[in-house]
């Protein structure tokens, strides 16, 4: 009778501690059910937060405002993983994370919202260290000279 109470205990203590873990994330329900008992904004804030602390862009896709800024940040770390580019959300998010993963500078005119569109150049400048595709952006006051000092730094 014991021993029978203990294997049952065991088998529920397993279901309990694998229900806290997602494939993608370890401990990601510990740490949301946290982070969803806050303020919308601090919610935003605290996920944000996390997915950067255990260096995990799945955390981002929780974001309910904006999940693109925060999966901007693991985009260098996934340059050769085109599969990364399904996170985001919107299409014009995707295709700038494909362009940058590709260093296709011509696929971010494809991008409809502008202020994506810069950023797709700008960072493909910045990966590729060549100015000369901030060429892009010369229309831009403040744009550009930043797409040119981002992409002229040796770090």
């Amino acid at each position: 009778m014991k021993k029978e109470f203990l294997i049952i205990l065991l088998l529920a203590g397993l279901v309990v501690v694998s229900g806290c873990r997602s494939s993608k994330s370890p401990m990601i329900k510990i740490s949301r059910t946290f982070c969803f008992n806050l303020s919308e904004h601090e919610e935003g804030v605290c996920l944000y937060n996390e997915a950067l602390e255990l260096n995990n862009p799945y955390v981002c896709t929780f974001l309910i405002g904006y999940p693109n800024n925060c999966l901007e940040h693991f985009l260098e770390n996934n340059y050769g993983n085109p599969k990364f580019c399904d996170e985001f959300r919107s299409n014009d998010s995707k295709i700038m994370c494909s362009s940058i993963i590709n260093t296709e500078v011509s696929h971010c005119s494809r991008i409809e919202e502008e202020a994506t569109r810069k950023n797709c150049i700008w960072r493909i400048a910045e990966k590729n260290k060549d100015p000369s595709i901030c060429e892009n952006l010369k229309d831009d006051k403040m744009m550009y000279p930043f797409c040119i000092e981002r992409s002229s730094s040796k770090e």
